[in-house]
């Protein structure tokens, strides 16, 4: 798979839109989420052509797992790393593909830089993001001085 088309961008943006203009009419159900996952998969990677129709299927479940509210691993209690995988997750992307012995498909890439992305993000969490958030109320006592 080479570069994405502007064309596959668009489509996805538009599917995204669409998916928010009749969120009241498209059905929240797990066979469904099942059933576009399934479709996302053999488009993207069996069928010929198929990136061009998977922008609805990948809206769904994208959505649809984002509507989801898991119960926390113990691991993760109390912790936020969605800061972490924002800045890191797009650096470390780029170091996978650049090493030769990784195969250069997606779901390897987004299985390993995923699981490299979490390290580091549970690492900014603990070591440095939660450390930080001690000396929160010190720069609202300096705003609330300076009005």
């Amino acid at each position: 798979m080479g570069p994405v088309s502007g064309y596959l961008l668009v489509a996805s943006f538009l599917a995204g839109v669409m998916a928010y203009l009749y969120r009241e009419l498209i059905p929240y159900s797990r066979p469904l989420l099942w059933a576009t996952l399934l479709a996302s998969l053999l488009l993207l990677s069996v069928v010929p052509g198929g990136d061009f129709l998977a922008p609805l299927p990948v809206a769904y479940a994208t959505a649809h797992l984002g509507l989801l509210n898991p119960r926390r691993i113990k691991l993760v209690q109390g912790a936020d790393f969605s800061y972490g995988i924002y800045l890191y997750g797009f650096v470390v992307q780029q170091a996978v593909v650049s090493i030769e012995a990784i195969p250069r498909l997606w779901y390897v890439n987004f299985v390993v830089a995923g699981l490299v992305t979490s390290a580091f993000a549970a690492f900014s969490w603990y070591w440095v993001e939660k450390p930080m958030l001690r000396f929160k109320h010190w720069t609202a006592l300096r705003r609330t001085a300076a009005v």
